[in-house]
């Protein structure tokens, strides 16, 4: 079992996801929880993400840009752009470090 979490959510909102994958492909994972079909605007984030597998935490920052293409035409879409990275512990931000004392 592979626990997997979003590390940039305050405190109160922590929560374990429990995937029953051997060969979990986390990007598509991240991607498919913060993939947006619908948006006001256009905007960006980062999120830094946690894996669990046998007790060995990996840390990972996702850089998410959306965009509307074609904005007002009939033919318009939203874009979704990801750049994820595993990243060390000590690079995550302060609100990600605030979480870690959920991993265990």
């Amino acid at each position: 079992m592979i626990r997997v979490a979003d590390l940039s959510v305050d405190p109160r909102y922590f929560k374990w996801n429990f995937v029953d994958q051997e060969n979990l492909n986390i990007e598509n994972y991240i991607k498919k929880k913060e993939y947006l079909y619908d948006a006001n605007s256009c905007g960006d984030e980062t999120n830094y993400w946690v894996v669990v597998k046998e007790g060995n935490p990996r840390f990972y920052r996702s850089e998410h840009d959306w965009y509307w293409h074609n904005y007002d035409e009939e033919d318009a879409y939203l874009v979704n752009e990801f750049d994820i990275q595993e990243v060390d512990r000590q690079d995550l931000n302060e609100e990600a470090r605030k979480n870690l004392r959920f991993i265990i």
